[in-house]
């Protein structure tokens, strides 16, 4: 991990720059506005419970598949924030370097209550050593739920990366029948479709974390000493499914697994939306990691904020709780 703690040496943008983003799809709905709410806003909870721990809101912290914090500080002072507001928070990918591993192994005791999801791309797996990294990879931090992370567009766009993907499908299935912990399937910037959240419902994982195209992905403004390769990727800027059409999808091929949505957004109301298009849990990135390299109130004020916008949502479209918003009808024709 980096000690830089720039917000450009982070990968982070500055609020000006979010135009520039490949948008969620999350704007392109609307809830129906009710002009006389039937109960009071504080009579409105947020609170859920993830794998098995109660949270005050269903938020993670998703620096796996956007938030891009690198130094040890920032993911402690990202830990730290995320038990005071008792939300979750995806660690992101275990290091390979045995200082920035000594660096992270202490956050369970940061961070005793709320849950802890580890990531490990898919492309470091082969089916020798598979389940003994990821099964390293949870018990470093006591993770309560691993992340499996494909990325094969990333990986055939990346010099050297990896273009086999054959057997992956039964890569998961014997990870998430072998560990101890719940695993799950996300994406890193693409999304994750009908077909393939329905074959993962087959095979023993707890759900999807959607990472669907909704942020500044690494192959968007990649710029090599290939010109061959970068106009090939180039064509691809607009691949993937937007983290909207993500998460519709996802639950349509995965009725009854968890589904956590990732992927560009930005506070309360996009959280909402999402949870109301079917998802059980939002990830929130860019706006953490960036206020996490200001201070650790910096992050707790945006937690905050994206609480309260959540709950002034949930108010204005008639949930009192997650479960009602669930269940609630949106319209079509927002600002996508």
């Amino acid at each position: 991990m980096s000690t830089d703690s720039s917000a450009d040496a982070a990968g982070l943008l500055r609020e000006d720059e979010w135009s520039a983003w490949v948008t969620s799809g999350l704007g392109a709905y609307r809830f129906e506005h009710h002009a006389l709410p039937a109960f009071d806003l504080d009579d409105v909870s947020t609170a859920v419970t993830l794998f098995g721990r109660p949270l005050a809101a269903p938020l993670v912290i998703a620096l796996a598949s956007e938030g891009r914090a690198r130094s040890p500080l920032a993911a402690r002072t990202l830990v730290t924030a995320a038990e005071s507001a008792r939300v979750a928070i995806d660690i992101g990918v275990v290091p390979d370097g045995q200082d920035d591993r000594d660096a992270i192994r202490d956050l369970r005791d940061i961070a005793p209550d709320i849950p802890l999801l580890v990531s490990v791309p898919i492309s470091r797996l082969r089916d020798a050593d598979a389940v003994a990294v990821c099964s390293d990879a949870a018990a470093l931090v006591e993770a309560d739920a691993l992340v499996i992370r494909s990325s094969p567009l990333a990986d055939v766009l990346t010099p050297g990366g990896s273009t086999r993907f054959t057997g992956r499908a039964d890569l998961v299935r014997t990870v998430a029948t072998s560990l101890d912990v719940p695993v799950l399937l996300g994406e890193s910037g693409h999304g994750i479709g009908r077909a393939t959240a329905a074959v993962m419902a087959a095979t023993g994982v707890a759900g999807i974390d959607t990472a669907g195209r909704g942020g500044r992905r690494r192959e968007d403004a990649r710029r090599t000493d290939d010109p061959v390769l970068d106009r090939v990727t180039a064509e691809f800027a607009g691949w993937g499914l937007t983290t909207a059409e993500s998460i519709v999808q996802s639950r349509a091929g995965f009725p009854d697994g968890l589904i956590i949505a990732s992927g560009g957004l930005r506070g309360g109301v996009d959280v909402a939306t999402a949870i109301a298009l079917g998802a059980d849990a939002a990830g929130v990135g860019v706006p953490l990691a960036r206020a996490a390299q200001v201070s650790r109130h910096a992050v707790e004020d945006r937690l905050r904020a994206i609480t309260e916008s959540l709950r002034i949502a949930m108010l204005l479209a008639g949930a009192r709780d997650i479960t009602a918003l669930q269940g609630t009808r949106l319209l079509p024709g927002g600002d996508a």
